[in-house]
């Protein structure tokens, strides 16, 4: 299992569209759409752990969910794994995503379990979604509800929904 990371955009992410902050001199280079990142063999850095659901970065950190089971995994940013952890009452994690305080994890549920990445701790209180839609994939998103914050979710084969803070 290898995870990799891509470019986004043609635009150099860190190219300003402010003008006054350009430095002309200072040649940026482009990134094509899809240009690989970073690329290390998970499972390598696992000692054979295999099965990963979910990922994200974390605080300069990938964090990765091994699937079916109550364990999570983070690696540095070169691939070399920090450590294999559990949540206590969390399972079946299949997407992660952050606010920036908190990470929201997914569990293929109507609930959307709310963590303190510092302290590997639930941090209630968690969502629960009135949503026939499961939470398999999950992104925060900052400009929902009215810029009080929320999640894009849904599972195989559904529409995508979008959910407040609240559920």
């Amino acid at each position: 299992l290898s995870f990799f990371a891509i470019a986004q955009s043609e635009k150099d992410p860190q190219a300003s569209n402010h003008s006054f902050l350009n430095h002309p001199s200072t040649p940026s280079p482009l990134k094509a759409q899809w240009d690989m990142q970073m690329s290390f063999n998970a499972t390598d850095s696992t000692a054979g752990s295999t099965g990963m659901a979910a990922i994200a970065m974390v605080n300069n950190e990938i964090w990765t969910s091994k699937w079916a089971s109550d364990t999570l995994i983070r690696f540095d940013i070169d691939g070399t794994m920090i450590e294999k952890f559990i949540i206590a009452g969390l399972t079946g994690t299949r997407s992660i995503t952050s606010d920036g305080t908190y990470l929201y994890i997914g569990t293929n549920t109507n609930t959307i379990y709310r963590v303190d990445p510092v302290t590997k701790t639930l941090a209630p209180p968690h969502i629960t979604s009135a949503s026939l839609n499961t939470s398999r994939f999950l992104t925060y998103d900052a400009t929902l509800n009215s810029g009080a914050g929320g999640f894009w979710t849904g599972n195989f084969n559904t529409d995508i929904d979008a959910l407040s803070m609240t559920g």
